[in-house]
């Protein structure tokens, strides 16, 4: 099957700041390209190639790795597709 942009881009990383007494600590980066749990590391464009169903399925397992680490954290599944028609135009 071939790539078709849809004006969305893939986040590849989100960032966690903690803050205790209201003082923030130094943020942490997790990046859903690097190896987490049973998934291998990927590139940056099989990540942003891959199919829709493979990208769920990683960003889902994603959100529960760094939920297991991060406990009380709460992820929306939103932020891991930016619409962006500059970076990723529209070919469909």
């Amino acid at each position: 099957m071939a790539f078709v942009n849809n004006g969305y881009k893939r986040a590849e990383s989100i960032t966690i700041t903690k803050y205790i007494n209201g003082v923030p600590q130094a943020p942490i980066k997790y990046w859903i390209i690097a190896a987490f749990g049973v998934f291998p590391p990927i590139t940056s464009f099989t990540y942003q190639t891959m199919s829709e169903a493979d990208f769920i399925i990683r960003r889902d397992a994603f959100i529960l790795y760094v939920s297991s680490i991060e406990i009380g954290i709460i992820i929306s599944k939103d932020q891991f597709e930016i619409y962006d028609t500059i970076t990723c135009p529209i070919t469909i």
